[in-house]
């Protein structure tokens, strides 16, 4: 299971919206709180069915950093006086048994890559389609961030390049009504093989109806 990141949102610490009327009535201890009862809810599932199962359900749990997670790295970069007050180990990833890996880090596994997002240009800005990414890379590749689905299966190497970057329920304001259209949910790969996979999209209304 792959966590492609900004899983915690970090509202409290954005720095677009401090200073603005909605920035007041956030706090930090409330970000935190929120995305570690959301990380519960998520793997409970998995929790109930290993209390009774025989055969318990462990699988590789990989948590790829995303730049609303990192805005609690940059606090504490502008303000050092806060070092060891605040810290990733308050969000708990590694505790609640996933492999944490740095902001960026490519990861692969299977022969596919993963990262928050792959990075496009000179100056590092990331990819803007899913086509872009898998030529760029050469590799199957899989990326969040975009608040977006796009999907590109090269026609020659099978490789896929996958942005599945928005699995919540809520609105965001600054997208728009055209921006918040996006699909959401998740992407289960199967038959993987060196990099190529037949990919099975599953949607979060489907995720809510069977697990809520």
């Amino acid at each position: 299971i792959v966590n492609i990141g900004d899983f915690w949102d970090f509202e409290s610490l954005s720095r677009y919206d401090k200073g603005k009327l909605p920035f007041e009535g956030r706090r930090y201890v409330n970000c935190v709180k929120s995305g570690r009862d959301a990380m519960e809810r998520l793997l409970k599932p998995i929790d109930d069915y290993n209390r009774t199962a025989s055969i318990k359900y462990k699988p590789r749990l990989v948590f790829t950093l995303g730049n609303h997670e990192i805005r609690l790295v940059r606090l504490v970069d502008d303000n050092p006086e806060f070092e060891g007050k605040f810290d990733l180990d308050d969000l708990g990833i590694k505790e609640y048994g996933w492999e944490q890996h740095d902001f960026l880090k490519i990861v692969k596994i299977d022969g596919i890559k993963y990262a928050h997002y792959f990075v496009t240009g000179s100056k590092g800005y990331p990819s803007n389609s899913a086509r872009a990414m898998q030529l760029s890379e050469q590799s199957s590749c899989t990326m969040g961030h975009n608040q977006k689905f796009d999907i590109f299966i090269n026609p020659k190497t099978l490789y896929t390049g996958l942005f599945c970057g928005t699995c919540y329920l809520h609105d965001e304001k600054y997208l728009g009504h055209q921006g918040n259209s996006q699909k959401r949910g998740i992407v289960v790969k199967h038959e993987v093989e060196d990099g190529v996979y037949d990919p099975m999209v599953v949607s979060l209304k489907f995720l809510e109806k069977a697990y809520s």
